[in-house]
């Protein structure tokens, strides 16, 4: 599940004279992200087949379409049938992609968009550096009660 979910309070990032306020993922975010994942190679398709012709872009965005629209978490049940149901955070695909890079900035947009509706996804990357989010990290890992680690040995911040 996403670190973002687990926050209590809104956190505020401070970038340059700006300042984002985060807010914790609810489920309708939480459910956004997994559409959004459901239909990522959708998403990816689109931007690499811009130069190929009419025809050939149309099949494959249609069939990358046709398959994520089947995507599903598929087990088998205690009587040993095979058996199917939605995407869900439980699915460790969808946790492996909520923690990655890709995954974190989707959820970060999300978590902006509930205090900021004007901000675009492209936005994220101009907003969330590796030093802003090492920042968020830290707010968030003080939120749930854990000294944040200080980067250059591993030890606790003293607060300097």
């Amino acid at each position: 599940m996403s670190f973002l979910s687990l926050m209590g309070e809104h956190i505020n990032l401070e970038v340059g004279d700006k300042t984002y306020k985060l807010a914790p993922l609810g489920f309708a975010e939480m459910a956004e992200y997994l559409l959004w994942y459901q239909y990522k190679e959708v998403e990816d398709a689109e931007k690499v087949t811009k130069s190929l012709s009419p025809e050939m872009r149309q099949k494959i965005l249609k069939d990358t379409y046709d398959k994520c629209k089947n995507k599903c978490y598929k087990y088998t049940d205690s009587n040993g049938e095979e058996k199917t149901a939605p995407l869900s955070w439980e699915m460790q695909e969808v946790q492996d992609s909520s923690s990655s890079v890709e995954g974190l900035g989707y959820q970060i947009y999300l978590s902006l968009k509930i205090n900021h509706p004007e901000i675009k996804k492209e936005d994220v990357s101009k907003i969330v550096t590796v030093k802003t989010f090492n920042d968020l990290f830290d707010k968030f890992m003080q939120l749930q009660g854990v000294s944040p680690l200080d980067q250059s040995d591993g030890e606790p911040k003293s607060g300097k």
